[in-house]
């Protein structure tokens, strides 16, 4: 009884903080951002912007102590973003391209790192480091390397930079958080719980904007959509066209207000994955997160929630060994490989599989890689040619990309973090039983399976495809380190 009134008291404790976030920086900065889309010169309010979630991010990790207000802020940033440049530019019409707000993409990860940053200085001391995570500094050292011998442009050196260690920002994330929760099981069902409403949300919403046609005014009335995309992709399109081909059909895929199919779907397939770690769960939820998921026609997130599911199947009902799973998936995708690249249906993922099998088979021309920022999608897209032009440089897939720019020692370390991450996940889940084994059975499968999808996807790691999922993976490893320093 008085354990159950001990949770109560910190619950509330913890809740009388949230009228505060709701005004700021909830309430403040998602005005702020939509008013500053609005001008053709943005980085003198963008700077205005970052000063302002520094002061935040300081106050709700050393003053109020609730960083984790900042954890759902940053979910509420990566469902908003596209849709506050939409709304924001219905003010007024000043906003002539959307070119002009690139710098307004990427204030998620800015955010993500001022977040971390701060995390860091508070957390630091609780810190130890599992043998598979000393990797990251290799990861580090070789991408600056690559950096400075690089003959890419500034601007592709940066965005790769951001392509190969965002994902580390968001694992150090959930490391580090999980020493400011205040108590570690309400916390941990809560961060469940706002993204699997959230997920339902954006999925309800999906829906309702299947219903209504492309060419409906209120796309660009009403979302500015044009502007949307142009800031995205550099192209204006007024309305939405998202289709994908499958043989002959050519089928339409959700969106929601990500206005993007592929965000969209990871940030299902992230909210489906939680209703698998939470205590309770309503089918009509998982439901919902499934058919708005499918909807999306997003392969790599489809693959994620699959792959996890066949894990899970395998380790904790027919309890076969993780080595027997993995041999069978890479047979599986070896197989794949060789049956669509030899009939005569054409799909979205032929331009994906070559992006992972041409880097591979020119790989011994460049065992050192061309390079921070030669090649990949950024090049496609600044060169405004289809991707399937540059699939030699691994375009469409993350390790595809990762070794035509860091070449073997790059693909190395990634895989040395990732296996190294899966081993540990899985030695401690045969330490327990119970629910908690099967946690950290799901959770290990979510690594491999994210490993699995980056082979055919290049931008799987983004803050806003898997980031969430890295976060809750590095909380779950902060747990781990906790129990064995309460054991002993």
């Amino acid at each position: 009884m008085r354990v159950r009134e001990t949770l109560l008291f910190r619950s509330s404790e913890r809740e009388k903080f949230l009228p505060i976030y709701l005004i700021f920086p909830f309430f403040i900065q998602f005005l702020f951002i939509m008013l500053m889309v609005n001008y053709t010169q943005i980085t003198t309010l963008y700077i205005i912007n970052v000063f302002v979630t520094i002061i935040y991010s300081f106050l709700y990790i050393f003053y109020f102590k609730t960083p984790i207000y900042l954890l759902y802020h940053l979910i509420l940033i990566i469902i908003s973003q596209n849709l506050l440049i939409g709304l924001g530019n219905v003010f007024s019409e000043n906003q002539t391209s959307g070119q002009n707000l690139k710098l307004a993409l990427v204030y998620k990860e800015v955010f993500a790192i001022i977040f971390v940053l701060f995390l860091f200085i508070k957390f630091k001391n609780n810190l130890r480091l599992f043998r598979f995570e000393k990797i990251f500094l290799g990861i580090v050292l070789i991408v600056l390397l690559s950096f400075f011998v690089s003959s890419a442009t500034l601007d592709a050196k940066a965005y790769y930079i951001r392509v190969f260690l965002i994902l580390f920002v968001s694992y150090a994330i959930g490391r580090l958080l999980f020493f400011g929760f205040r108590n570690k099981a309400i916390d941990l069902e809560n961060v469940y719980s706002i993204v699997v409403k959230s997920g339902v949300i954006v999925a309800v919403i999906g829906f309702l904007f299947m219903m209504i046609g492309n060419d409906s005014p209120i796309w660009s009335e009403w979302f500015n959509f044009g502007i949307i995309q142009e800031a995205k992709r550099g192209v204006f399109e007024s309305h939405p066209d998202f289709m994908t081909q499958l043989g002959a059909l050519i089928l339409p895929r959700m969106f929601s207000i990500f206005f993007d199919p592929i965000s969209l779907g990871y940030f299902l397939a992230t909210a489906l994955l939680c209703t698998w770690l939470r205590k309770r769960n309503n089918p009509i939820t998982q439901w919902i997160l499934a058919a708005a998921l499918l909807c999306t026609l997003v392969k790599g997130a489809i693959g994620v929630v699959l792959i996890t599911y066949v894990w899970i199947i395998a380790l904790k009902f027919l309890k076969l060994k993780p080595r027997n799973i993995i041999i069978l998936f890479i047979s599986v995708i070896i197989i794949s490989f060789i049956i669509l690249f030899n009939i005569d249906i054409k799909s979205s993922s032929d331009v994906h599989m070559a992006g992972l099998i041409e880097p591979i088979l020119n790989s011994h021309n460049i065992p050192f890689g061309m390079g921070l920022g030669n090649g990949g999608n950024y090049y496609a897209i600044q060169s405004g040619i289809s991707a399937w032009f540059v699939t030699h440089t691994g375009a469409e897939s993350f390790f595809g990309v990762l070794l035509y720019q860091l070449g073997y020692p790059g693909v190395l370390l990634f895989l040395g973090f990732f296996i190294g991450a899966v081993v540990t996940m899985l030695k401690y889940s045969t330490e327990h039983s119970g629910e908690l084994r099967g946690k950290y059975i799901i959770a290990s499968g979510i690594l491999f399976s994210l490993l699995i999808a980056s082979l055919l996807q290049e931008s799987t790691f983004g803050i806003n495809f898997s980031g969430i999922l890295l976060i809750i993976i590095g909380i779950y490893f902060s747990r781990i380190q906790n129990e064995s320093e309460n054991s002993v």
